[in-house]
């Protein structure tokens, strides 16, 4: 038979450029996923970290509450509180937000946190941020006031002191609860005593209670706090000696510059 000859010239390059083109597009792929991976690993540690440092802002906004800067302003919507933009302590981020004073007691604190590549605008898109919310309320001391005076032995009140354990509703203040149930003027021991003299006064409901249950631990403790911690507390210590507190007024606030100025509950 006569044999028949094949032109197949240039099948071997026709072979490797497709052997070219897969073997490309599998190393694309691979770096796209690996792109991929790379990106969705940074985005969840911005997210992380952003969660973390608006977290830690909460915690400090609790750390640092300033009562006369928080607790003294107007209640929400009237009002609230900016808490500025600060940069977390190990320089990761920043955060900042809202304080809410929902009522005389309870808050509403709103932070958003930004790691500091997200807060300088380096990443597309914005990068991340979080923004969380925290209620929080002021604990109320537990002190049992059954009285306007409450001592464990004798009273002698003369000249023209006035014990009065009526419920009243200071001059000018507008943002005050209802008045609460009238209390006794004094509470004392089964065998204490009172007396008045010249233009002395006790009122109340009733004017004086004798409580034979009345022990030295109502004077130490309160609640879960005992005296020792609660004087632990204090901000400012005045060493003993001799001392007439008073409000000290200056251009219409109180100054607190002056130790002894205890406030006189409107002028803040």
């Amino acid at each position: 038979m006569k044999r028949i000859l094949r032109d197949e010239r240039g099948m071997a390059l026709a072979v490797a450029i497709f052997a070219l083109v897969v073997v490309g597009a599998l190393v694309a792929g691979a770096f796209f996923a690996g792109t991929q991976e790379q990106r969705v690993a940074e985005n969840t540690k911005r997210v992380q970290q952003s969660f973390g440092i608006a977290d830690a802002g909460l915690a400090e906004v609790v750390r640092t509450w300033n009562p006369v800067a928080i607790n003294q302003r107007g209640t929400y919507p009237g009002d609230s509180i900016q808490v500025a933009q600060t940069r977390s302590p190990s320089g990761t981020g920043s955060y900042g937000g809202v304080v809410y004073k929902l009522n005389p007691n309870l808050y509403l604190l709103d932070v958003t946190g930004a790691d500091s590549m997200s807060r300088a605008n380096r990443i597309r898109g914005g990068g991340a941020r979080q923004r969380l919310g925290m209620i929080t309320r002021i604990r109320p001391l537990q002190i049992n006031i059954n009285a306007s005076l409450t001592t464990q032995g004798n009273v002698d009140l003369s000249g023209n002191a006035a014990v009065d354990g009526n419920d009243h509703l200071p001059p000018s203040w507008t943002d005050c609860d209802p008045l609460d149930t009238n209390r006794a003027g004094v509470r004392t021991t089964s065998t204490g005593t009172v007396t008045t003299s010249g233009n002395a006064t006790v009122t109340g409901t009733p004017t004086v209670v004798n409580d034979p249950t009345l022990t030295s631990s109502a004077f130490t403790q309160y609640g879960d706090v005992d005296y020792n911690q609660l004087a632990a507390r204090a901000s400012i210590t005045l060493s003993g000696g001799t001392y007439t507190t008073e409000p000290v007024i200056t251009g219409g606030v109180c100054d607190k510059n002056r130790l002894t100025n205890w406030g006189d509950g409107i002028n803040q």
